[in-house]
């Protein structure tokens, strides 16, 4: 089964109160900004034989697969099926498929880097 992640990003208000500033340059607000968009997901496990935390999906894994619509709005498309896949299910530490996972987001605003809060979602 295919699990898709999304995100919308609100509050991403932007103010320019410079009145000299070109309209060309205001409007490029008016369309998305974010750029370097990633996702983290990591599984959380609550047997204390395992690992508390097993990153599934690093920044650096989704970093290209993460999409940024004109809204601001990012996607991940996150095929759950491949979780057994996972070298921590052969190793024995990954814990059971479905449970607990939290994802983070990074992005890049102009020359700025955010790290979004967690979010937790359930695999069933």
């Amino acid at each position: 089964m295919v699990r898709i992640i999304k995100l919308l990003l609100t509050n991403l208000n932007f103010t320019v109160e410079n009145k000299d500033i070109d309209d060309g340059i205001v409007n490029i607000f008016k369309d998305s900004v974010i750029t370097s968009a990633s996702m983290e997901v990591v599984k959380l496990n609550e047997d204390p034989n395992l690992p508390s935390r097993v990153t599934v999906s690093s920044f650096a894994d989704t970093s290209a697969t993460v999409g940024v619509t004109s809204d601001n709005t990012l996607v991940l498309n996150w095929d759950t099926s491949l979780l057994a896949t996972h070298a921590g299910v052969a190793a024995g530490t990954f814990g059971n498929l479905r449970g607990a996972y939290t994802v983070q987001v990074k992005y890049t605003i102009l020359n700025q880097t955010i790290l979004s809060p967690l979010f937790n979602l359930i695999v069933n």
